[in-house]
């Protein structure tokens, strides 16, 4: 059997491409979110910390909405690592 270049059936390769690509893409499009987790988890354990060395609640409480904002202006302006493709 002689397969000429043309009767080689590419869509399953193209297929197959697309689907990596998209899966590759959506899983990338979290690392943003991803970090602004893990920055709120930094949020969190600084209150409590904040809190074993007997500050004041008013005073904790500032230190830690200071910190939300901080970790929601951070992933407002973050790039995505696959940003730059488009």
């Amino acid at each position: 059997m002689n397969l000429a270049r043309n009767d080689f059936p590419s869509w399953p390769i193209l297929a197959l491409v697309a689907a990596l690509s998209v899966a590759t893409l959506s899983g990338c499009a979290s690392s943003c979110d991803t970090k602004k987790v893990e920055c709120r988890y930094e949020c969190d354990r600084e209150y409590k910390v904040c809190h074993l060395r007997g500050n004041d609640e008013f005073y904790c409480r500032n230190q830690a909405g200071l910190c939300y904002e901080n970790c929601d202006y951070n992933r407002a302006v973050c790039k995505e690592p696959w940003y730059h493709l488009w």
